[in-house]
């Protein structure tokens, strides 16, 4: 996130000496250098996200830990869950997100902020952009963060705000052994980076501009950088990720290329792969070096001395498992099936060849320390997909806090994703039975009864958890979701409703609004504003088959035939074996008195899907 940097220079100086003034201190030294310790910040990695738990003016709270943005950021629906009061940004200043879209931001100040056990009093936060991922409330940027000096140590679960003393401008990697490779990057002040870590790589020997973003999700190369370091789209092995998005509500198309080498630092990986983004310059850099990065890494950030220190943990450099979704991926799943999400790319990344024998920093064999401490242990491997010893530090949380259901929530996650159901079941349960409100808790259960045909179960907890959200959740989009997989698309538009109300500028709006649409018309009502919605729908995105097909719907709905051919015409063009598509156009060309045109379309739509004449009939769809 970045932003227009006269108006964010002034606010970020007087936010940063105001937080750095109401921090505690400790300090420790190593040699003829002393480091204070003015905050640690207890870390969980949800997916690839580095989450903080914090208090907004006494309310529960958690924040995602965003290094690339300049200044810490909420959206209207969360200022609105927590009451807070908008005023005008600094003028002039623009937010900018990745795909180069633009959010309109306001400014909004929390009276007291509870962080890693203290207190903050009058800390501001823009308001504005997308809703941010993984159950977080917000991002925590670089007025906290870059107050001091930061250590990024994702893996042991902890972020903390340094000072170094009569250092001078000896190294500040203090944790490394005797003979550790430590790697070291020049980096920019951060008035010349515009409160950005901003150091230099190289691709495949050329030199690129890096910035270091726990936000970014995952580490990114643009494709104007790429093409400069001789990769290109259509290159043998280069293959599309999916879409992604930033804080604005434009998308952008991802790829995974191979490269010959990446450095940085000293540092080597070669014969790997990175992620490939159609995003202009980031913040006058080439690459996101992302939270997969700093996972397999310790770090050192030096505002003081304008230097990046860092050594590797262990495992794959750059994680390239889990692809981005694709805009009609994030369509809801619903009974007409017209929402699809592509197969994960399991194409894995290479670690430096000169350490790809060293042990991980954190030893899950090693010694538990508290409930807590594994927690977040044992999050930092489930991101990198450790899923074995993830389970390890888990079990030993759950054993040492047999009473906090968020162990066994995150065990649960765990289990999930190893495919054991059964023991995911008996932690989900545990977890509701120790907090019988836990949202996430409620929406995974939810999930699961339906994958095994509990539709009575699934209603119920999805109506636990439809209480159980605040009004402008972002988990109001996931329970429309499960409601319209549940068939209770009545339930499904209601959370629609809430959610859309509440995220004007979220990339997500046009799938949100595409599958409000799609529901109305299957439950043949208020088709005016079905219309509406998909019509902004494909103004989101007019090369989505799905949004446009749906608008044919409506419009077959309607009466409107002629208008109906033209939306399934330029639908099946984009995906030809839509079966709902194909059989609408054959109803809209019978209606229209051309039976044979209409009669094969409906017999190509029972090639693709033989049960369509049933599925569509079922909401009074019919020749």
């Amino acid at each position: 996130m970045r932003g227009d940097r006269q108006g964010r220079r002034r606010r970020y100086a007087l936010a940063a000496r105001a937080a750095l003034a109401l921090l505690a201190a400790s300090s420790s030294a190593f040699g003829d250098c002393e480091l204070k310790k003015f905050a640690e910040f207890p870390v969980t990695m949800r997916d690839m996200r580095p989450l903080i738990p914090v208090k907004f003016n006494g309310r529960d709270a958690t924040l995602a830990v965003d290094s690339g943005a300049f200044f810490s950021m909420i959206t209207a629906g969360t200022a609105a869950e927590f009451g807070l009061k908008l005023g005008p940004a600094p003028f002039g200043l623009r937010v900018t997100g990745l795909g180069g879209s633009q959010a309109e931001v306001a400014l909004t100040t929390v009276d007291e902020l509870s962080i890693a056990g203290q207190s903050l009093r009058r800390i501001e936060f823009l308001v504005g952009g997308s809703e941010p991922e993984a159950g977080s409330v917000g991002l925590l940027g670089q007025n906290i963060l870059g107050i001091a000096d930061a250590e990024y140590d994702l893996a042991n679960g902890v972020i903390r705000l340094m000072e170094p003393k009569g250092c001078g401008k000896g190294g500040l990697a203090y944790w490394a052994k005797a003979g550790e490779a430590i790697g070291v990057v020049d980096i920019e002040s951060k008035r010349e980076s515009g409160f950005h870590t901003i150091g230099t790589a190289s691709v495949n020997g050329r030199k690129i501009q890096v910035v270091f973003d726990t936000g970014a999700g995952i580490s990114m190369l643009t494709l104007r950088a790429a093409t400069r370091a001789g990769i290109k789209v259509g290159d043998p092995g280069v293959i599309p990720a999916g879409r992604g998005h930033g804080i604005g509500t434009k998308f952008y198309e991802t790829w995974i290329a191979p490269v010959k080498s990446f450095s940085l630092g000293g540092e080597e990986v070669q014969n790997t792969k990175l992620r490939i983004g159609d995003i202009p310059s980031i913040i006058d850099a080439d690459m996101l070096i992302g939270p997969d990065f700093f996972l397999s890494h310790r770090i050192y950030v030096s505002n003081v001395q304008h230097k990046l220190y860092f050594t590797y943990n262990g495992g794959p450099v750059f994680n390239l498992k889990t692809a981005a979704q694709t805009a009609d991926a994030r369509t809801a799943a619903t009974p007409a099936g017209t929402g699809e999400v592509p197969a994960p790319n399991d194409a894995a990344a290479d670690v430096p060849p000169a350490t790809a024998t060293k042990q991980a920093a954190v030893d899950p064999s090693g010694s538990p320390g508290d409930a807590a401490e594994q927690s977040r242990l044992g999050m930092a491997l489930a991101a990198r997909h450790d899923y074995e010893h993830a389970l390890e530090d888990l079990n030993r949380a759950c054993a040492l806090a047999p009473a906090e259901p968020e162990y066994f929530y995150q065990r649960a996650f765990i289990h999930m994703e190893r495919r054991e159901g059964e023991a995911a079941v008996a932690d989900l349960d545990t977890a509701l039975r120790l907090k019988p409100d836990h949202l996430l808790a409620l929406l995974a259960r939810a999930q699961m009864r339906l994958g095994r045909g509990d539709q009575d179960g699934a209603h119920t907890d999805l109506d636990a958890a439809a209480l159980a959200a605040p009004t402008a959740s972002e988990h109001r989009y996931e329970l429309a979701t499960l409601y319209a997989r549940a068939h209770l698309l009545p339930e499904a538009i209601a959370q629609f409703d809430l959610w859309i109300a509440a995220h004007g500028e979220d990339a997500k709006l046009g799938a949100a609004r595409n599958a409000r649409c799609e529901y109305k018309v299957l439950l043949n009502q208020d088709l005016d504003n079905a219309l509406s919605d998909c019509n902004a729908a494909v103004r989101s995105n007019s090369k989505s088959a799905v949004f446009l097909g749906n608008r044919g719907l409506v419009r077959l709905r309607r009466g409107d035939y002629k208008k109906a051919i033209d939306d399934f015409n330029d639908a099946l063009k984009l995906d030809p074996r839509r079966a709902w598509f194909l059989y609408g156009r054959g109803i809209a060309q019978i209606r229209l008195g051309k039976a044979a045109e209409g009669q094969a379309d409906i017999q190509a739509a029972k090639s693709v899907r033989p049960t369509i004449a049933d599925d569509t009939a079922g909401y009074g769809i019919a020749p």
